[in-house]
């Protein structure tokens, strides 16, 4: 009975209405002198996992596990943060083809620290990584 009460319900919805939360995030660009609001959103459940698998890199060689944090925290301000990474024309006026590279030209370490926990917390039910914690996960498995 309970399952045809969950199709019922799903069939109900409007998918035309489904969001992903929204929010903006202060930053001061130290680079720059200047402070900007990015606008941020959540991500998917599918670009939240790329980015969980993205943290950790296996070596082919010696089967060696390290995180890869940079890769994955780009890959999660590049989708939370569309409306300036993935921006063509902000890429050209900072003399950049990739949003990676628009991020490099952009941010300091500790400017993407912030813009990519602002996105995480956004992300529903994401608990944002502690790197040691995660270092003595790699070393003990």
């Amino acid at each position: 009975m309970s399952e045809n009460n969950i199709v019922m319900k799903l069939l109900g919805l409007d998918s035309s209405k489904a969001i992903l939360p929204k929010g903006e995030i202060k930053l001061e660009l130290k680079r720059y002198g200047d402070t900007f609001n990015f606008p941020i959103i959540a991500l998917d459940a599918e670009t939240a996992t790329l980015v969980q698998d993205l943290m950790f890199k296996m070596r082919a060689d010696t089967q060696d596990m390290h995180m890869d944090s940079y890769r994955a925290k780009c890959e999660a301000i590049i989708n939370g943060c569309p409306d300036v990474f993935q921006n063509r024309d902000i890429q050209r006026h900072f003399d950049t083809v990739t949003a990676q590279s628009l991020i490099n030209k952009l941010l300091t370490g500790d400017e993407l620290d912030k813009l990519y926990e602002a996105i995480m917390e956004l992300t529903e039910d994401y608990k944002v990584p502690n790197p040691s914690e995660l270092d003595d996960e790699i070393k003990n498995s």
